[in-house]
């Protein structure tokens, strides 16, 4: 499937578009020679086992630590193509980047998200993400390490992909959190939430 210029409005002013679909080839290439070019450390994946569309998600957020000054943000919904009733959810937490762009809701610049999409849903877990606030399509700065933002962020990218399952009739399952480097510190942050 292709990806789609027009984005869809749901509840609570979430928007979501289709950004494109990783076929299982895709899937396995990224798990095997992308990654290899990537990192020199030996790693072996078990393959993908099924598509993933992949979809931007635009939300609102709001800044704790500036009187909770309401912001637009970004994330990314990797939903798995699967006759399966109910999928588990992760909420994946990213490392630290430095530009705007090497984040979850524009994966062909992020090879950490690329790995997440084929690693965990190429095995049937939808996988969501938020960008952080000042990061994908955010104007603010970087929020680097600011714990409640991060948080916050974070829930409202849970809450915002709960209004996209309701649009796109999924019913996601048990909800797992995980993040790597600046990751773990934003996982342990939307926990502790």
């Amino acid at each position: 499937q292709a990806a789609s210029d027009v984005s869809k409005e749901v509840a609570g002013g979430v928007e979501y578009q289709l950004i494109g679909e990783y076929d299982v080839n895709r899937l396995n290439k990224i798990l095997t020679t992308e990654l290899a070019a990537f990192s020199s450390f030996p790693m072996v994946y078990p393959p993908a086992s099924n598509p993933v569309r992949l979809y931007r998600v635009l939300y609102n957020t709001v800044i704790p630590e500036d009187s909770n000054r309401p912001v637009r943000v970004s994330g990314l919904i990797a939903l798995p193509v699967t006759k399966a009733a109910t999928l588990p959810l992760l909420s994946y937490q990213h490392g630290t980047v430095f530009s705007r762009t090497e984040v979850p809701s524009f994966p062909e610049d992020s090879m950490e998200t690329r790995l997440m999409v084929a690693r965990f849903a190429g095995q049937g877990y939808i996988v969501i993400a938020a960008d952080y606030i000042g990061k994908g399509v955010s104007k603010e700065w970087d929020s680097w390490l600011v714990k409640e933002s991060t948080a916050q962020a974070c829930l409202d990218m849970l809450f915002a992909s709960q209004a996209v399952f309701a649009d796109l009739k999924i019913v996601p399952g048990e909800l797992f959190l995980s993040g790597w480097s600046q990751g773990s510190f934003s996982t342990s942050a939307f926990l502790r939430r």
